[in-house]
């Protein structure tokens, strides 16, 4: 895989704004979901996404007393 290919399987496919309209929220074929300052148009935060699913480490305890 070269890096041309790689750039053209991640792109977003989900851009929404925040409630005071300041910022986009964008996520989907990547690993990452970013916030964008609007004005600017500068990255402000990047969230690498995990698709581990493993439950190991999850301290899973059922107590009775708080159903």
């Amino acid at each position: 895989m070269t890096a041309t290919n790689s750039a053209r399987s991640k792109f977003f496919t989900s851009v929404v704004y925040t409630s005071d309209g300041t910022c986009v929220l964008a996520g989907g074929k990547s690993k990452y979901t970013c916030i964008y300052n609007i004005a600017s148009g500068v990255l402000i935060k990047k969230f690498q996404l995990s698709h581990n699913r493993s439950l190991e480490g999850i301290l899973d305890e059922l107590r009775s007393d708080r159903l």
